[in-house]
């Protein structure tokens, strides 16, 4: 299967899409895979943080992100933030007691290739400290993901 980018055309009608709730959505769906490994999923966006990009497109990788820091935790205390740059959105999401850095950065490499494709970037910073942080930056503009 390949998948490329375009921007959302012109004429579209787009609404800004909440970082918070979304956030907030994606922490109560994951609380049993949190439970299970023992951690703490802590939502520290701002509730008025919104962007131009579409729900349905960054909710799903978000999740795979979130997942695969969960999977990899025991006694987690994991905190997800955001920042705004410019027309460039990056969110964090920060283990701050990283228990399998080696199978978390595995995991990590396999979403790389769908970030790249949403025009994004993913990165792993401290995989083999105590605070491990999961970056995915995107556009702050309204994408379509096609798959062939």
């Amino acid at each position: 299967m390949r998948a490329y980018l375009q921007t959302a055309p012109a004429g579209l009608s787009t609404s800004g899409t909440s970082l918070f709730t979304m956030v907030n959505n994606l922490c109560s769906e994951l609380m049993p895979t949190a439970l299970r490994s023992k951690s703490v999923l802590v939502n520290e966006i701002d509730a008025d943080f919104f962007t131009a990009a579409q729900e349905n497109t960054i909710a799903p990788f978000l999740r795979e992100v979130v997942s695969a820091v969960l999977r990899n935790a025991r006694f987690g205390r994991i905190h997800i933030s955001a920042e705004k740059f410019a027309d460039v959105i990056t969110i964090l999401v920060e283990d701050q007691n990283n228990y399998n850095g080696y199978a978390l950065s595995s995991s990590i490499s396999q979403l790389e290739p769908l970030a790249r494709v949403m025009g994004g970037f993913l990165s792993l910073k401290g995989a083999q400290q105590l605070t491990a942080t999961v970056s995915f930056s995107f556009p702050d503009q309204p994408l379509v993901i096609q798959y062939q």
